[in-house]
């Protein structure tokens, strides 16, 4: 990747959650906030987030030595990339990445007309970050859990109030930090951690630097 594109990256990662107002998409379409109406119930946090990043970018002039054309194109990587954080479609992203890894055409090269692939590996990239806690060390990663923890149940207990149905993750009565994160470690952290190294081990991921660079140049 260019630099400029580098930086789209890093940014998506560092705006990904920028303003989070500690409740989910489905909390905010429940209860018809703000929110929900501007987004029109769709991606409701992500397009916040999205919104809210390339305000700040605006504001402190970080992209005014850009090109407009430049510019655009940083903005919608990192669009792209924050908006893969919806966590409604991980499985699904996950399962389309599993079977493009196993067809050997795949080819996650940043050429214009072929970039499917590497739109979706950069995807379960961010995907995988976003729920990088779990992999810190001992002390982050309980810090980290009993926060999210405490977000969810904090939701739990607002939608009670509001007699609305208390999401899957909310419910305080039988709830177990330790089994919780067993379980979210072994079926969605690990899959998609796991299928992100089958990835990078690859033959045309491991040993293909030179050959999209390239294909990039050719094109």
């Amino acid at each position: 990747l260019e630099p400029s594109r580098q930086a789209a990256l890093v940014i998506a990662g560092l705006g990904h959650d920028v303003g989070h107002p500690a409740r989910t998409n489905d909390f905010f379409v429940a209860t018809q906030q703000n929110f929900a109406l501007i987004y029109n119930d769709e991606h409701v946090l992500e397009s916040f987030h999205c919104s809210a990043t390339c305000s700040l970018l605006l504001k402190h002039g970080l992209l005014e030595k850009f090109s407009t054309e430049r510019c655009l194109d940083f903005r919608r990587l990192m669009i792209f990339c924050i908006m893969a954080t919806d966590t409604k479609s991980m499985m699904y992203e996950l399962s389309q990445f599993r079977l493009r890894l196993n067809d050997s055409s795949f080819a996650p090269v940043d050429v214009e007309g072929e970039r499917q692939d590497w739109r979706l590996l950069l995807n379960i990239i961010m995907r995988a970050s976003d729920i990088g806690y779990a992999s810190k060390p001992w002390d982050l990663h309980v810090q980290w859990s009993t926060r999210i923890t405490q977000e969810f149940q904090e939701q739990g207990d607002e939608e009670k109030s509001m007699g609305l149905p208390v999401h899957a993750l909310g419910k305080r009565e039988g709830f177990n930090l330790a089994v919780s994160q067993c379980g979210f470690i072994k079926f969605v952290a690990l899959p998609m951690w796991g299928e992100l190294l089958r990835g990078a081990e690859l033959p045309q991921i491991s040993d293909g630097d030179a050959a999209v660079a390239k294909r990039t140049a050719e094109a």
